[in-house]
């Protein structure tokens, strides 16, 4: 079983009928795919290596910072000023105590802290049509069923101790536990590895190869440098094979390009693994992040605009900061307030979409500009019930070749009623030409990043596979409200970067939260 059903989510559920029989056999004598053992569901290899910031004390770095989960500046930035029976904030009407710029999941955070703490005079400003931020599900018909689609937030990564779960089983959202099993297929139509042959492949080349060797370079190298670099160098100093060069390069990507939404040659030796991770195992939303999101902000979506687009925010004057916005309707709007917290992702701030007046702080900027913002787009692929080509209990699929573009693809399908989905996951480098070379024409980007997925489906399951029936693709590099998926630490970046994003400038008029502002939990839903 792919998942572990809890709270009434829908487990696995036949969809065959006796109307399509015929159909069936028709498409059986023109596809027979791949044979799979019935116990060869795949295995489970590590996936995130986090949880590793405790190595850096040397005087030459900063050692990491104790801020807390999901209390960073989101859920505590008032706390130095406000106590709960505080009377700090005596504004006029006129004036609102705090305004948010952001209904994603780290201004939802600070404005429910806020109303828990009896300050309601405040206002949260969201320049798309709906809330959530980069967490976005969407119904999709397909088969005679609305199939919930997570276009950016799609797992709880660690479900110990994590406050999003808790968030989901306070509010009674169904969701699923994932194994993480998966099989991994040879190059030029090999077949799958065995789990036994995978797992040794894995120890050798990446458990006990390549990651204690970039251990050591973190350790006695002077200067920063990509993580590119440092592969290159373990594969010549150890003579790799091109088949177990393969075999590096998609260790590489599953377990680090696709965590961060970056390609090696943009992470950091010395920091990209600073963070910290949950422990436990993901868990999957059934109906998706937007009904988890809507039932967390309950309480404060009164407080709400939406299509609110911040424009200029200035904390220059002695007097209550001001923040101009552009509304629905394409009014220029100016609201007053004692307090701004800024929550939008660091893409935003990246392209200077908000002006602020004066300029940030050169130590902010740097910061903003040190930091790096991956991307992580997503291909979901749709077939009918007849089409499955796939081990249905298997959930992840990867291959060992070199390619234009790398793919990864997740398998949901006992986690969404029994639907024949596949999602495929590209990142970093490949994401941006993807997206940067066709992104302009939306049919013709969706016809590339299927033909691109399918190449690497049709190495794994055989040059007869039949093409999906329908396709969504995502664009977060060009969202003009994201610019990118989530942070990741840049080479060369200070270790200080996250720390000097989220503090609070302007004599505490203006605050700064979300995930890139946390130094331990950045890239997640729970770093806020």
């Amino acid at each position: 079983m792919l998942a572990e059903v809890v709270q009434g989510g829908k487990g696995d559920t036949p969809r065959d009928s006796k109307n399509n029989t015929e159909r069936k056999q028709q498409h059986a004598e023109q596809y027979s795919p791949p044979h799979h053992d019935e116990e060869d569901v795949g295995i489970k290899l590590q996936r995130f290596e986090r949880n590793r910031s405790k190595r850096y004390d040397h005087r030459r770095r900063l050692s990491d910072v104790d801020d807390g989960i999901f209390t960073n500046t989101s859920t505590s930035i008032f706390n130095e000023d406000v106590g709960s029976n505080s009377t700090l904030f005596s504004s006029k009407n006129s004036v609102l105590d705090v305004v948010i710029v952001g209904a994603g999941w780290a201004g939802a955070a600070a404005a429910i802290t806020l109303q828990k703490q009896g300050i309601t005079n405040f206002k949260v400003l969201e320049a798309r049509e709906e809330i959530g931020g980069r967490s976005r599900t969407i119904m999709e018909p397909w088969q005679g069923e609305n199939i919930p689609i997570d276009l950016g937030s799609q797992w709880i990564h660690g479900m110990t101790g994590n406050p999003v779960l808790n968030v989901a089983k306070s509010n009674g959202i169904p969701y699923g536990t994932s194994e993480g099993l998966g099989l991994y297929y040879k190059d030029n139509n090999g077949g799958a590895y065995s789990n036994s042959g995978i797992l040794a492949l894995e120890s050798e080349l990446y458990s006990d190869g390549f990651f204690p060797y970039q251990e050591e370079r973190q350790e006695s190298t002077d200067n920063d440098q990509p993580l590119r670099a440092t592969a290159n160098q373990y594969i010549a100093n150890n003579g790799l094979t091109p088949a177990k060069r393969n075999l590096l390069e998609m260790f590489l990507s599953n377990n680090i390009g696709q965590d961060f939404g970056a390609s090696l040659e943009d992470l950091s030796l010395w920091w990209w693994d600073s963070g910290n991770a949950l422990g436990g195992n993901d868990a999957f939303l059934h109906q998706g992040y937007s009904e988890l999101f809507n039932a967390y902000t309950q309480s404060i979506q009164s407080k709400i605009e939406t299509s609110a687009k911040v424009t200029v925010i200035n904390t220059k004057s002695k007097n209550p900061s001001t923040v101009k916005y552009i509304d629905e309707t394409g009014s220029e709007i100016e609201l007053k307030a004692l307090k701004v917290l800024v929550t939008v992702p660091l893409g935003v701030l990246k392209a200077q979409s908000i002006t602020f007046q004066p300029k940030l702080p050169k130590k902010k900027r740097t910061a903003i500009s040190q930091l790096g913002m991956g991307l992580l787009n997503k291909v979901v692929l749709f077939w009918e019930d007849i089409d499955v080509f796939w081990p249905l209990n298997t959930e992840w699929f990867a291959e060992a070749a070199q390619r234009e573009s790398s793919f990864e693809f997740y398998n949901p399908r006992s986690l969404n009623g029994g639907q024949p989905i596949l999602v495929g996951f590209v990142y970093g480098r490949d994401a941006e030409y993807l997206e940067e070379e066709y992104g302009s024409d939306q049919e013709l980007y969706k016809s590339k990043m299927t033909e691109a997925a399918l190449l690497a489906l049709r190495n794994m399951f055989g040059g007869t596979i039949p093409d999906p029936k329908h396709a969504i693709v995502t664009k977060w590099g060009s969202d003009e409200f994201a610019y990118g998926s989530y942070s990741f630490n840049k080479v060369g970046m200070s270790r200080k970067a996250h720390i000097l994003l989220s503090k609070t400038i302007r004599k505490k008029k203006l605050y700064f939260a979300g995930e890139a502002c946390h130094s331990r939990y950045f890239g997640t839903t729970h770093g806020k």
